[in-house]
């Protein structure tokens, strides 16, 4: 007989198979994570006009991240010219953009969000 300790094993949690649907879960708590209503908080959070300052911090965050790998190869680039280090500059250069875009893309989606929009819905 095996003795599950401190909470591990397979019948405790959540699956994440099983967090955007209804069922529940192992031990008979919602999947929703006890939200109720049958909607789950991956897929609230992920909709529109949700969370968007949240999802908008993340994009931002990316692009930091992006940009110090963007800096790195860079000058890694100007003393060895290696291929790789020129084609890694490149993509994260690319990806700063992107993560820009998506970053005003999700302020935006705040602005346009009013109090009488978010007491409808």
């Amino acid at each position: 007989m095996r003795k599950v300790v401190a909470g591990k094993g397979p019948n405790f949690g959540t699956s994440i198979a099983q967090l955007d649907r209804g069922t529940a879960s192992p031990l008979g708590r919602p999947a929703s994570g006890g939200l109720g209503g049958g909607e789950s908080m991956v897929r609230t959070f992920c909709t529109s006009g949700e969370s968007e300052v949240v999802k908008g911090a993340f994009h931002a965050l990316g692009g930091i991240l992006a940009a110090s790998m963007a800096a790195y190869n860079i000058a890694a680039w100007c003393y060895r010219r290696e291929t790789h280090l020129g084609v890694n500059a490149i993509v994260y250069t690319l990806a700063i953009a992107w993560e820009i875009k998506q970053t005003v893309h999700h302020l935006e989606r705040c602005e346009g969000t009013t109090p009488e929009r978010t007491q409808a819905a």
